[in-house]
């Protein structure tokens, strides 16, 4: 996806990779105030693995920009003895 843009990727997570899953079952998680904090910060690290991006139904990534290096001058190479 962002393989041929001058950036380098710093993390990747799916969205929503479990908790999409049945709306009664989520309700009965999400009214408990134990194991809904649970089951977010499960879905959290989960969502890291590259097996789970694809999984969500989105994908967030942070990147950051690369610079592209200048291209050699021919002062360059003489300096480099090449």
């Amino acid at each position: 996806m962002i393989s041929g843009q001058p950036c380098r990727l710093l993390a990747a997570s799916a969205s929503n990779a479990i908790s999409l899953g049945d709306p009664s079952a989520l309700e009965r998680l999400a009214a408990d105030p134990q194991l809904w904090p649970r089951l977010l910060d499960w879905e959290e690290e989960l969502a890291q693995e590259p097996g789970m991006l694809d999984g969500g139904t989105h994908i967030l990534f942070a990147v950051e920009k690369v610079r592209h290096p200048s291209p050699p001058t021919a002062e360059s190479h003489l300096s480099h003895g090449k």
